[in-house]
């Protein structure tokens, strides 16, 4: 399967650009700097795209390109290429998140911050049965929060639950 160009991806974006231009013709040096190739690449793409060697340089006419590229964002390979681009970019996106959640530091509560008499750690209040309230400062004491909320659940769970639902603990 022979590879896409670099530059398949960003096709519509391209065409975006080449829209705003107010020159009728668009030689290598801007093709290179739009498309991000090289020299000979931004060449063998001009030719391509029936571009005119004018003195020593190429040209290719900005009508003609947009007409290209607008078949080109159509195209099958390029919406494929895209799709793939996407689906590299949520990966990376998802990796990102995961990174986070790992490398992020949630304090585990230490014993004596929390009233050992009640069932419910600090900052966790029983607004009403069946409802809980949490104040916190930051993600991460949110998060050690929930995880003293929990470790009181399994401390003494009949006690726990009893205050949840409305008894005297």
């Amino acid at each position: 399967m022979a590879f896409a160009p670099t530059w398949h991806a960003r096709a519509a974006e391209i065409r975006r650009l080449v829209e705003r231009l107010p020159s009728p013709v668009i030689d290598r040096a801007m093709i290179e700097q739009i498309f991000g190739l090289r020299r000979r690449q931004a060449i063998r793409l001009m030719a391509s795209l029936e571009g005119h060697k004018v003195g020593c340089a190429y040209i290719v006419e900005r009508a003609h390109l947009l007409s290209q590229l607008s078949e080109l964002v159509r195209s099958r390979p390029v919406r494929r290429e895209q799709h793939r681009k996407r689906q590299v970019l949520d990966v990376l996106s998802e990796l990102q998140q995961e990174a986070t959640a790992r490398t992020t530091h949630v304090p585990r509560p230490e014993p004596g911050l929390s009233d050992q008499s009640s069932a419910l750690p600090e900052g966790i209040l029983l607004a009403r049965p069946g409802e809980i309230s949490i104040a916190f400062r930051s993600p991460e004491e949110l998060l050690s929060r929930v995880l003293a909320l929990s470790e009181a659940a399994a401390r003494d769970y009949p006690k726990f639950a009893r205050m949840l639902s409305g008894g005297q603990a």
